[in-house]
């Protein structure tokens, strides 16, 4: 039972990442799609290209997250941590997104942020702080 269990686990893992793969390759053709109907036609239909850009940026972020799971199912206790300096992370992703925000005529600021060290895996969380921010 228990190697049948495990055998399902592993399945389920792999159909994670064949889903994930299979997401990537008609989202990567939209976006080539887009990009040469904006060129087709320069202030025409620009509200639907927004739209259509945006739910492509959606589609993209779910199926990272799809990938990320399922690296986060598999990994091993020594690859999920490690030791780092929390602050510094954060200040890193604030200072990416001020950088991206002043394209918008925006921005993002750090008010204030303690010297903190902690114990994880740094590129998941740098992901769900990124998320946040």
């Amino acid at each position: 039972m228990a190697e049948q269990l495990e055998r399902l686990d592993q399945h389920k893992l792999q159909l994670l990442r064949n889903v994930s793969h299979e997401l990537r390759s008609p989202l990567t053709r939209l976006q080539l799609s887009l990009a040469l109907a904006r060129n087709k036609t320069i202030g025409q239909a620009e509200i639907e290209h927004d739209r259509i850009e945006r739910e492509i940026g959606r589609l993209d972020e779910m199926i990272g997250r799809i990938i990320l799971w399922s690296k986060m199912l598999t990994a091993t206790s020594a690859e999920q941590t490690e030791s780092f300096r929390l602050n510094d992370t954060v200040k890193m992703l604030v200072e990416d997104a001020d950088f991206e925000a002043g394209a918008k005529n925006r921005s993002v600021e750090l008010i204030h942020c303690d010297e903190c060290t902690v114990q994880g895996n740094k590129n998941w969380l740098s992901s769900a702080i990124e998320n946040i921010i």
